[in-house]
């Protein structure tokens, strides 16, 4: 039996996965000292993430470690928490998660070439060109591109989907697809959304075609069982709907202006290069600038991917001219004129305003499978790699040609021409490969050669691609990075694990450590936070870009002292610049210095003064708004506040004051405080009726209680939660059910 599976063609596609990304990635590794380390969202989100998820692996109730507090299940479901690679890296022990993550990666990798090799499978008949193609789709340029991201589990899984579909439409199997649908559903809803209508589309194109067993009986089974499945992973996908239906940050939809031209017309430019040749990295752009710069509405990091290592598009080309009419031409064309419609492309994201291309893996794994089929047709090549090749050659000319310096004046980020030679070389070698492959169709070590021949090209270019990446944040930066998630010395043991630490402007390229602390930040650096907390950033100027809209740093001191920040942890050069003499040095750890906040306030205080929002935003000054927190509760219903608080028209105060109302805020604040995955608890005694305010975003699902009695709770403070409290000594309880479209949709 072992025999027969280690011998099998599943099993060399499984390991030629494992083997080609390990290699791939080792050198990086090994300069890293053993951990696997990139730019921007992977050392961000993945490695932090990785920690809190298998911290919190079935603990999904409210999280108050991330940011100001969140729902763990909806800030979480779109990082992979239900994914089968999530559990292994809970399995495995907290110690040796950061070294063991190139080792996930590359099972993730195995997985993904095993299963794009059995759907492969179904359309060849020399069971090598599927293990061929299982090996491209699994390292296109795509996966490529996306590797500092977390989607790598939605687009390894995706060959199951169309598998299962063709299992139950031409072979009859029921049961599998429900199952699948339900599987990839849980994995990635984001994801799931765009493979509903690629699934969709595949289907009615499989139907036109008489020899694919898809016909109109297919049609009501295949709608039940996508029900049975979207049913079965209901329990993740109806609060999901509910947080996207209501998200202030997803709920942008594309303009009508907008719905049927790109206004940048590089991005014409920027998808065909991707075609062609290896593409632009994450975050970069190396021919065509990047005239939208504001994120994340321009290409810079969209995904804009769709290059096939050895084939580049020259299978696809040759296929299509030597084939009349066939189902993948149909496919492929429809996904072409998707690309370049603003309007369908955007129905992959629900219309969304921000434009993103991460729905190309799936016509990626079509393009894959015409490309070995017209190598095991033995389809004349000549016109596909002749087109490669003259468009190669134009680009190398242009990136010589071309204004460099408007260039860089004009994009987000640039990447060096000299790196573009890198791209260029690899591009031509491989379509060299593939020239030379496909003139030897006769040679007896013609299989041999193939499988030599693919490697390599997915090798160099995957290689070059995270050559590329380790290196365009600077090589020295990178080795400092691991060194902060590899070396960095714990907490002092007096940092209670619910003490806020902030940190400093310089710190944010380390925002997620306090998951590997096992600590609370303010820091918050999630795709979907909790509507009062953008509320909340939004209202105090934190909108200038998408880093600051996710910190409460250090240097936002009032912020601070409203939010019950304790400690700041910043660098030992920015502890010694007479900065921060507001805080005072209390430890070092690390690479850090630790500061305590003299003004802490415990969460759950209350106020004398209230003002309107609209007084608040009468204020100018971005600072003096966020002193005006510590003197004035703000509302939006003064007439439905208790007695208690007085409305008043804002007037400045001094620093004396300031401190006087933060010593009195911090004498009457909430005590014996317990916070838990349902919401908190905390005993308060106040000389009147009155407000008692928590600096926890508000959101739908929360409710109150004072001594076990529901009680009123409001948005105060411009997306905070405030409970109603009578005089005297009393108990203040407020929990949080899973959000759920059963909820008013108004909001």
């Amino acid at each position: 039996m072992a025999k027969r599976i280690l011998g099998s063609k599943a099993f060399l596609a499984f390991i030629s996965g494992f083997l080609l990304y390990f290699l791939t990635v080792l050198p990086d590794v090994i300069q890293n000292g053993g951990i696997l380390m990139y730019y921007g969202d992977y050392r961000l989100q993945v490695i932090p993430f990785t920690y809190h998820l298998h911290d919190r692996m079935f603990d999904w109730g409210w999280d108050h470690t991330t940011g100001l507090g969140g729902d763990f299940l909806t800030q979480y479901a779109f990082y992979n928490l239900f994914s089968p690679f999530t559990l292994i890296y809970a399995l495995i022990p907290r110690g040796a998660l950061l070294w063991s993550m190139p080792f996930v990666t590359a099972l993730k990798y195995a997985v993904g070439t095993m299963l794009g090799y059995f759907y492969l499978k179904r359309f060849t008949k020399d069971p090598d060109y599927a293990v061929i193609g299982g090996v491209i789709y699994a390292f296109s340029a795509f996966n490529a591109y996306n590797m500092i991201f977390h989607f790598i589990d939605a687009v390894v899984f995706f060959p199951l989907l169309l598998t299962a579909l063709e299992e139950l439409c031409g072979s009859g199997r029921r049961g599998v697809f429900a199952l699948t649908v339900a599987f990839l559903a849980l994995i990635n809803y984001y994801f799931f959304f765009g493979e509903v209508i690629f699934t969709v589309i595949y289907f009615f194109v499989r139907f036109a075609d008489k020899s694919s067993g898809f016909s109109l009986k297919a049609l009501p089974r295949t709608a039940a069982e996508s029900v049975i499945g979207v049913c079965m992973a209901m329990f993740m996908l109806l609060p999901m709907l509910y947080v996207v239906l209501t998200s202030e940050k997803a709920t942008g939809t594309l303009a009508l202006s907008d719905m049927f031209y790109y206004g940048d017309l590089f991005k014409y430019l920027r998808i065909a290069q991707s075609l062609f040749m290896i593409p632009d990295t994450a975050g970069f752009a190396s021919l065509f600038p990047e005239l939208d710069m504001t994120y994340p509405f321009g290409t810079a990091h969209a995904s804009v991917a769709a290059y096939l290592p050895l084939f580049s598009l020259a299978g696809v080309i040759s296929y299509f001219c030597a084939r009349r009419s066939t189902w993948e031409k149909i496919l492929l064309s429809i996904c072409l004129i998707f690309a370049f419609v603003p309007v369908l492309n955007q129905l992959f994201s629900a219309l969304n305003s921000s434009y993103y291309a991460r729905w190309y893996y799936m016509p990626l794994l079509i393009m894959t499978l015409v490309s070995v089929k017209a190598l095991e047709d033995d389809i004349d090549m000549r016109t596909g790699i002749s087109v490669c090749g003259g468009v190669l050659l134009t680009l190398t000319v242009y990136n010589f040609v071309m204004d460099k310096n408007a260039l860089k004046e004009s994009t987000r980020a640039w990447t060096d021409p000299n790196v573009n030679l890198l791209f260029f070389g690899v591009s031509i070698i491989s379509l060299v490969m593939l020239a030379v492959i496909s003139f030897s169709k006769r040679d007896k070590e013609y299989t041999k050669k193939l499988y030599i021949f693919a490697y390599i090209a997915v090798y160099l270019s995957y290689g070059v691609i995270s050559f590329n990446i380790f290196n365009q944040s600077n090589v020295a930066d990178n080795t400092i990075i691991a060194d902060h998630y590899r070396y960095d010395e714990p907490v002092p043991e007096y940092v209670s694990d619910d003490d806020r630490i902030a940190q400093s402007i310089a710190g944010l390229e380390y925002t997620g450590l306090n998951f590997i602390w096992e600590k609370t930040a303010t820091s918050y650096f999630n795709s979907l936070p909790p509507n009062g907390y953008i509320e909340f950033m939004y209202a105090n100027g934190l909108t200038s870009d998408k880093i600051q809209i996710n910190d409460i740093s250090a240097y936002r001191t009032e912020l601070c002292d409203l939010c019950s920040v304790k400690y700041c942890a910043v660098s030992r050069a920015e502890a010694q610049s007479g900065l921060l003499d507001m805080y005072e040095e209390r430890d070092s750890f690390g690479f850090y210095t630790l500061m305590e906040n003299p003004r802490y306030i415990p969460m759950g205080f209350t106020y004398d003064l209230m003002m309107t929002t609209e007084s608040f935003e009468a204020i100018d000054d971005p600072e003096e708004r966020h002193r005006a927190y510590m003197k004035y509760l703000v509302t939006d219903e003064p007439e439905k506040m208790p007695e208690g608080l007085t409305l008043s028209a804002y007037s400045g105060f001094d620093d004396e004051e300031y401190l006087s109302l933060a010593e009195r805020h911090r004498s009457e604040c909430a005590y014996d405080t317990v916070k838990d995955s349902s919401g908190l608890s905390c005993r308060i005694n106040i000389a009147k009726d009155n407000i008692v305010f928590f600096s926890i975003p508000y959101d739908i699902g929360w409710t109150a209680y004072t001594d076990g009695e529901k009680t009123e709770l409001y948005k105060v403070n411009n997306g905070l939660i405030g409970v109603k409290a009578p005089a005297g000594d009393h108990e203040i309880r407020y929990t949080k059910r899973p959000v759920s479209p059963r909820v008013s949709c108004s909001l």
